[in-house]
C-alpha cells in the first residue's frame, strides 16, 4: 500500500471557514502547519486506523495551538493579474503580493469536501511535497489559503514557461540546451526520489517549468505518491501518453515509472514533437493505437533523424527501456557521461538565452 492511494477522510472544515487536514489548516489568512504532527506522519507511515485516528486528534490539538503568525500569504495579500495556464485540478493565475509585489503562481481548486476525494488527495500530495522540498529544482511552496469553497496554492512564479512553450515557439532544442536543462532536472529527479520517497507521476514538457535566470523546475505533484520502503505504486493517474509500458498495462510501478516520463519528454524537446507521431504531420495515431505502440512497438531513438551525440543517444536508451528493473535510475541519470560535470552557471546562462529566444518568438 502506498501513502499516495490514502484518501485523507479526517478533512474537515470548521465554522470559521478553516478547512483542516493532517497537518495542515488552512483559512482565507493563509496556510498553518502543524510541525509536530509533520514529525509524528514521518515516523510512522502505518497506515491503520488506530494511526489515523491519533493522527486527527493531534492535528485538531495542535492546530488549534498555531499562531496568527503561522499564517502567511492569504487571499486579502494578493493582486490578481492574469490567468497564466492550467495544473492538475485548477486553474493558475499569476498575482503580486501587495507589499513586496512579488509574483506568485497562483493554483484553484474547488472543492465539495463532502464529495471531492479525489480533489481533496491531489491538494494535500501536492501542499507536503512542496512543503517539504527545499532543492533548487523543485518549484517554491509560498503557502496557500482557502477561501469561498475552493483551496488556492501558493508558488514561486517561473516567468519563462513550460518546455512544451518553449518548443511550440522554437521547434527542435539544440543539444546542448537540452543538456543544461536535463542537468537541472535530474537533480530534482533525484532529490524527489531519494529525499522525498516521491514518484511524481506526470512528468511531461508542461509539467517542467522556466524562468528568465536561466533555471529549470519540475512542478504539478496533484497526482504524485509517497512510496513507503519497498513498496510500489498501482493507481492509474497521470498523463496517459507519457506513462511507462508496464503503467499503461496496468501493472505495479515505482520510480522508474518516472525516468521513462523523463527521457520521453527530453526526446520530445529534441524532436520538436511527440516522439511516437511519426514526422509526416498528415499521419497521426489514435489514442488507442499509440498506448499499443508504446507498449508493443520499438521505443523512440533519436538517430538518424537527428544528428546527436553518442552520450546523448545512450542517454535516452537507458531511459526508454521497456523492462523497468533495467532502466537507470535518477541517481544513474546524475552519473551520466552525458550531463556529468556540466559548468551549471554557464547552463543557467545559456538556459536564460533560449528562454528570451521563445518569448521573442512567441511576441
Amino acid at each position: 500500500m502506498t501513502k499516495c492511494d490514502d484518501c485523507f477522510r479526517n478533512a474537515r472544515r470548521t465554522k470559521s471557514g478553516t478547512f483542516t487536514v493532517d497537518e495542515f489548516r488552512i483559512s482565507k489568512r493563509g496556510l498553518g502547519v502543524s510541525t509536530v504532527d509533520l514529525q509524528a506522519l514521518e515516523a510512522n507511515h502505518a497506515e491503520t486506523s488506530e494511526v489515523r485516528a491519533s493522527t486527527a486528534s493531534s492535528a485538531s490539538a495542535s492546530a488549534s495551538a498555531l499562531g496568527d503568525d503561522e499564517f502567511i500569504l492569504g487571499v486579502d495579500d494578493l493582486d490578481f493579474v492574469d490567468i497564466v495556464g492550467t495544473g492538475s485540478g485548477g486553474v493558475v493565475r499569476l498575482a503580486r503580493h501587495k507589499q513586496t509585489r512579488e509574483a506568485l503562481a497562483v493554483k484553484n481548486i474547488q472543492l465539495s469536501l463532502g464529495k471531492d476525494v479525489e480533489a481533496r488527495k491531489r491538494i494535500i500530495t501536492e501542499l507536503r511535497t512542496l512543503h517539504k522540498s527545499s532543492c533548487a529544482y523543485i518549484v517554491r511552496s509560498r503557502g496557500a489559503y482557502f477561501d469561498q469553497g475552493s483551496i488556492s496554492i501558493l508558488m514561486e512564479y517561473m516567468d519563462g514557461g513550460t518546455l512544451c512553450d518553449a518548443t511550440r515557439a522554437l521547434g527542435r532544442w539544440h543539444e546542448e540546451d537540452l543538456a543544461a536543462v536535463t542537468g537541472m532536472l535530474v537533480d530534482g529527479l533525484h532529490y524527489l526520489h531519494s529525499e522525498l520517497k516521491v514518484v511524481h507521476r506526470d512528468i511531461k514538457p508542461s509539467n517542467v517549468l522556466l524562468n528568465t535566470s536561466g533555471v529549470a523546475k519540475l512542478s504539478d505533484f496533484g497526482v504524485s505518491g509517497q512510496l513507503i520502503d519497498a513498496s510500489k505504486c498501482h493507481s492509474w493517474v497521470g498523463t496517459v501518453t507519457y506513462m511507462s509500458p508496464e503503467r499503461i498495462q496496468g501493472e505495479s510501478y515505482e520510480y522508474s515509472a518516472d525516468v521513462w516520463s523523463f527521457a520521453l519528454a527530453i526526446v520530445e524537446c529534441a524532436l520538436g514533437r511527440f516522439p511516437y507521431n511519426p514526422p509526416d504531420v498528415s499521419h497521426r495515431f489514435s489514442f488507442w493505437d499509440l498506448l499499443d505502440i508504446v507498449v508493443k512497438a520499438p521505443v523512440p531513438e533519436l538517430k538518424p533523424e537527428l544528428a546527436v551525440s553518442d552520450e546523448f543517444a545512450n542517454f535516452v536508451a537507458l531511459g526508454l527501456n521497456k523492462d523497468p528493473t533495467g532502466r537507470m535510475s535518477a541517481r544513474n541519470m546524475i552519473a551520466h557521461p552525458w550531463i556529468f560535470g556540466r559548468d551549471r552557471p554557464a547552463d543557467a546562462r545559456r538556459v536564460a538565452a533560449l528562454v528570451a529566444r521563445a518569448r521573442t518568438s512567441r511576441s
